[in-house]
């Protein structure tokens, strides 16, 4: 095994993309995660910008290269104050109540004043953070190469698509912290294991919600009536609830943060007018883009009651019984976060990947249950709307073609004028 990854190393030099590939075919073994880590940082250093985020990353990132240390400093120190500072105009870094972005970009860019570095260590960081998170979760995995096993598996790698840790550097990245640590206090029921979770907050403010039910998991026992409670109650709130008054319950919120930086941001993430155009892109989206939106969200709670009241049944091992209350507690946090803006609905990628990767657990103790075949066999075509919209409609926008067929070193001295996209199908 470890032959073979020194090989493929060697093909990576070649063809990256190539050797990448066959990593991924291995991704369970450790010794492929290095040329994964590799590749990530040819993506990172080598995608292509086209729009949102990363153009606005890209656009303040030469600011960071005219500033010194005390401006840093300043920066940092007013990093959560409702303070406007003078010290040039940041765009996207001053606004955020983050240190990750605002420190990284300062720090590569005493390096150099080239942006794509600044990507490629975002890339290297975010998928080091992804394989960590698969590390802790592969030695509860009793790999047995079944289909639905497959199935589940190949889905929890892709559920957040790989270009989530470029194009989207804090929120995606704080994610994959907190899960490393969520599960290792699943194992072990360490309370460091939460105070390191919530490092998670230094990434991306809005993990202090998380963080937060992480303790509450700790410290309040589930018991059988109390999770019934909280998961018809979440139900019902879910089914008969305007987005408007989760909106104002998540505002009121926001007074907790005082006149700082947060406070702001949780505003303004749960505005209704953003919201609206958010709502008024998404309806001139093609049918199946929306019906990707809501799929997995609607197919993991319809199997998670079913579950939950006995319909589905399988055996489950330690660990699951362990993993059980976070899990609740995340389906809850889902129904009640889906109508809350862009970023607060994006917690439901933590019931996402919790319960995924339950199934994969569970097909590895369940070997012959035909009520796992059967979820499979059900989730096989959103898996399949998932690759074709999330992966590569979306994921396509951010690949430069050269990525695909050329040396690394090729991108120290060019890079293509298109998307993979636009080559593919024109834009």
């Amino acid at each position: 095994m470890r032959n073979q990854a020194q090989k493929l190393k060697l093909l990576f030099w070649l063809w990256p993309f190539g050797a990448f590939l066959m990593a991924v075919r291995n991704i369970r073994f450790k010794a492929y995660h290095p040329i994964i880590l590799m590749f990530s940082f040819v993506y990172g250093y080598s995608v292509y910008m086209y729009s949102g985020d990363i153009t606005r990353y890209a656009m303040h990132f030469q600011q960071f290269s005219r500033i010194g240390w005390s401006d840093y400093w300043y920066l940092l120190q007013q990093s959560y104050s409702g303070k406007e500072h003078g010290v040039g105009e940041f765009g996207i870094i001053a606004t955020q109540p983050d240190i990750y972005a605002l420190t990284l970009q300062f720090l590569v860019s005493r390096v150099t004043e080239n942006v794509r570095w600044f990507f490629a260590v975002v890339s290297l960081v975010y998928t080091w953070l992804f394989l960590k998170f698969l590390s802790e979760l592969l030695p509860e995995i009793n790999w047995t190469g079944s289909v639905p096993q497959k199935i589940f598996f190949v889905y929890l790698l892709l559920v957040v698509p790989f270009y989530r840790g470029v194009t989207g550097v804090r929120f995606w990245t704080a994610l994959f912290l907190f899960m490393v640590f969520a599960l290792r206090y699943v194992k072990y029921n360490r309370i460091k294991d939460i105070v390191l979770a919530s490092i998670s907050i230094l990434v991306h403010f809005s993990f202090i919600f998380p963080s937060f039910l992480l303790i509450v998991v700790h410290f309040v026992k589930l018991s059988r009536l109390f999770s019934i409670v909280l998961v018809l109650s979440s139900l019902v709130v879910f089914s008969v609830s305007t987005s408007t008054h989760l909106v104002n319950s998540i505002k009121g919120t926001s007074s907790l943060f005082g006149d700082t930086r947060i406070e702001k941001r949780i505003v303004g993430y749960s505005d209704k007018q953003i919201d609206a155009q958010v709502s008024g892109k998404v309806s001139t989206n093609n049918w199946y883009v929306n019906l990707w939106k809501i799929a997995l969200l609607y197919f993991l709670v319809i199997s998670f009651v079913l579950e939950f009241f006995g319909v589905l049944k399988w055996h489950q091992n330690h660990f699951l019984h362990r993993l059980y209350p976070l899990y609740i507690v995340s389906f809850v946090v889902s129904l009640l976060t889906i109508n809350l803006g862009a970023v607060f609905g994006r917690f439901q990628y933590i019931f996402f990947l919790l319960a995924l990767a339950r199934y994969a657990i569970l097909c590895g103790i369940n070997l012959r249950n035909k009520h796992l075949r059967l979820v499979s066999l059900a989730l096989s075509p959103v898996l399949l709307l998932h690759l074709l919209v999330a992966v590569g409609r979306a994921g396509f926008y951010t690949v430069d073609p050269l990525l695909l067929v050329s040396p690394p070193f090729v991108f120290l001295f060019t890079q293509s004028s298109m998307s993979l996209s636009e080559l593919l199908v024109g834009h």
